[in-house]
């Protein structure tokens, strides 16, 4: 096995690892020695390769942040963002890393990520356009953006489809929470 690959791996499992842990405990309360373990590497392993858990989880929270803003940049994404379309080929996209954005987002998540997340959909939602910042647009966009992150957090489920949860979030996106509920 190369040297790379085996890099690849190490870090893919303490990459893991961490993410397990987190489903039962907080990351702040997480401990290096708690990660070594489940990753099954000694601490000096885990070192070699991270300074400390807030590189890990930032890199893991990087790694996660440039994928999402990718969908935005693909030659998929065009025109109105708010249709069926768009957002179904943005869910489905982003469901390689829904398992990962539920954790993160967890009340055992980096709280960090909450911020670095709503950034990146900002961005991607409103970060081309033309929109008047006044106070009243910027506290629709943060409404909007904390929708669409909050169906991202809730994408692996198994009682609304990725279709379903498109058409609902396009709904409410387009024709407000209110009519939604109502039609």
């Amino acid at each position: 096995m190369s040297y790379t690959r085996k890099t690849n791996q190490t870090k893919n499992l303490i990459r893991q690892a961490m993410i397990d842990l987190m489903e039962t405990n907080s990351f702040e309360s997480m401990t290096v020695d708690q990660i070594a373990e489940k990753s099954m590497i000694t601490r000096s392993t885990f070192y070699r390769y991270y300074d400390d858990k807030y590189e890990l989880v930032s890199e893991i929270e990087d790694e996660t942040l440039k994928y999402i803003e990718s969908i935005r940049d693909s030659k998929q994404i065009s025109g109105d963002l708010f249709s069926f379309d768009q957002i179904k080929y943005s869910m489905d996209s982003v469901k390689k890393y829904a398992p990962t954005i539920r954790i993160l987002l967890s009340e055992n998540g980096d709280i960090g990520f909450v911020a670095k997340i709503q950034r990146s959909v900002s961005y991607i939602f409103f970060g081309h356009e033309k929109i008047n910042r006044t106070p009243k647009n910027k506290v629709i966009e943060e409404l909007m953006v904390a929708i669409v992150v909050k169906s991202f957090q809730t994408l692996p489920s198994s009682d609304v489809s990725i279709d379903e949860k498109a058409q609902i979030l396009s709904d409410i996106l387009n024709k407000g929470i209110i009519n939604t509920l109502t039609n």
